[in-house]
C-alpha cells in the first residue's frame, strides 16, 4: 500500500564509459524512480531478485529445448531501504511516464523529493576506485548491458575479455 512508501524521487543519470573502440566515449542517459520504504529491511525482496536473476527460462519448440537467462532487471534494492525502478534508458521504457507515477504517489500522500541529477564519468583515471566501479559493473550487468560491464571491468582491472566475463558472472551470482 502507499502507506509503506515514505518518499519518492526521480533520479536522472548520465553515465560515460568507453565504448567499442579503445578511446571512444559512450554516454547513457537513465531515469529512475526511487522509493524509500518504511520497512526495516528489504532483504526478502533482494533475495527474490537475486534468485530470479539466476533462473533459466526454457523454451520448448517441439524439436529443441533451449534455455537462457535474462540479465535485464529494472528493479533493484539500494542501500537496504530504497527500491530503484529503472524507468527509462537504452533498452527500457516503462509507461505511464515517470511523472505520472510520481503524481499518483503524491495524490496518495507520499512525500516527493526534488528531482536529482547525477553524472558519473568512468573514462577518467578517477575510476581507480574499484568499489564504485564494481557497483557500476554489476548495475550494467543487471540491466542487461553486459558489453558496457565488460568494457568497464577491462578498463578498471586490466582484465582481458575472458577474465572480465568471469568477473561479471561472479558478481551476478
Amino acid at each position: 500500500s502507499f502507506s509503506e512508501i515514505e518518499a519518492a524521487q526521480i533520479t536522472k543519470e548520465k553515465i560515460i564509459y568507453y565504448g567499442s573502440r579503445e578511446n571512444s566515449k559512450t554516454s547513457e542517459y537513465m531515469t529512475y524512480l526511487e522509493l524509500l520504504i518504511r520497512t526495516e529491511s528489504l532483504k526478502l525482496l533482494q533475495e527474490r531478485l537475486k534468485y530470479e536473476r539466476s533462473v533459466k527460462i526454457y523454451k520448448d519448440s517441439g524439436k529443441y529445448k533451449s534455455g537462457t537467462k535474462t540479465h535485464h532487471y529494472p528493479v533493484s534494492v539500494q542501500e537496504g531501504k530504497i527500491i530503484r525502478i529503472y524507468w527509462r534508458g537504452s533498452g527500457s521504457f516503462l509507461t505511464p511516464g515517470v511523472k505520472k507515477a510520481v503524481d499518483l504517489l503524491a495524490r496518495n500522500n507520499v512525500t516527493i523529493k526534488a528531482q536529482r541529477r547525477k553524472v558519473r564519468d568512468f573514462t577518467t583515471k578517477a575510476v581507480e576506485d574499484g568499489a564504485k566501479a564494481e557497483d557500476l559493473i554489476l548495475e550494467f550487468a543487471e540491466r542487461g548491458n553486459c558489453f558496457a560491464a565488460m568494457r568497464l571491468a577491462e578498463q578498471v582491472y586490466d582484465y582481458d575479455t575472458t577474465e572480465a566475463k568471469k568477473f561479471i558472472d561472479s558478481l551476478l551470482e
